[in-house]
């Protein structure tokens, strides 16, 4: 009887990391920092924003700062096992849950569901070259709305949302894989609340 619960036992331990959630490697390199460049219109309304994303341990652990006048405002970062959203001014972080799929969307076209392809909602376009990098890409569809995606090595490059009388382009202008990522980017600054 012991010796049946042992081997389920040891079982369970080796088949647990197959579960679906044990990803690994999000991204095929270990770490790197990327510059960001977002753009949307409204109609005659056009605004701006930037932002960095650090990532290390293969993506498993990324941040997102929100800059404004050259200073972090605020981000979002997983440290591979949860979320935290920091509220610089307020020297506040709010816990946001589990850190699964970390806090960036993840270029794969193996992950768009076959349906979509079949259907014709989902396409590969021609590589594009973006922030120095040779990048996949690919177009979904969704009602009215068109998201076009091109990534390098799982990471997001370039990700353009049209919809009517909207359009949101973020493009890579600066990609840096041989940074060394501070491990304070992936943990709640010192006197701050974590609430």
């Amino acid at each position: 009887m012991v010796r049946s619960c042992l081997a389920a036992a040891v079982l369970l331990l080796l088949l647990c990391p197959l579960s679906g959630n044990s990803q690994t490697h999000k991204y095929g390199i270990k770490s790197g920092s990327v510059t960001f460049e977002t753009e949307t219109v409204m109609g005659k309304i056009k605004m701006n924003e930037h932002y960095i994303v650090w990532f290390d341990d293969y993506g498993m652990k990324e941040a997102k700062e929100t800059m404004e006048n050259g200073a972090v405002t605020g981000s979002f970062f997983s440290d591979g096992v949860s979320l935290y959203t920091v509220k610089t001014a307020k020297r506040t972080a709010f816990k946001s849950g589990n850190a699964s799929r970390g806090t960036e969307y993840r270029f794969d076209w193996g992950e768009v569901p076959a349906k979509d392809k079949q259907a014709g909602k989902a396409k590969q376009l021609p590589a594009r070259t973006i922030a120095g990098k040779e990048c996949q890409s690919y177009e979904v569809t969704s009602g009215s709305v068109v998201s076009t995606f091109a990534g390098w090595q799982g990471v997001t490059l370039f990700h353009e949302l049209k919809r009517e009388n909207m359009t949101v382009t973020t493009r890579a202008v600066k990609f840096d894989e041989k940074v060394a990522v501070p491990a304070a980017k992936f943990a709640v600054p010192a006197g701050f609340t974590v609430k």
